[in-house]
């Protein structure tokens, strides 16, 4: 992950685990935290997606655009969070 998204883990016990670096995309050969890029130019390299949604809309400066048509909806799960009493975790495949 970025810096950007790091602030958000701070809690964790084994942060050790955590790398971060302003061009994690570029070097990743595993699984990315990504919260404020585009992936669009990493799609080749991506086989599964998982998004979060909140119950909420809030103003963004930054959008998810990746066409989801040529993905399939695997999983779907609602669960309560810290901040949030609805949080929806999505997980899609690419579409073969």
């Amino acid at each position: 992950m970025n810096a950007y998204s790091r602030k958000l883990f701070t809690d964790l016990t084994d942060i050790n685990s955590i790398q971060v670096d302003e061009e994690f995309l570029d070097k990743s050969q595993s699984i990315c935290f990504v919260e404020n890029q585009d992936i669009t130019p990493y799609l080749p390299k991506i086989d599964t997606l998982v998004l979060f949604q909140w119950n909420r809309d809030y103003p963004a400066d930054f959008f998810f655009t990746v066409d989801l048509s040529q993905w399939n909806l695997i999983s779907t799960e609602d669960f309560e969070g810290t901040s949030h009493e609805k949080i929806t975790m999505e997980v899609y495949k690419k579409d073969l």
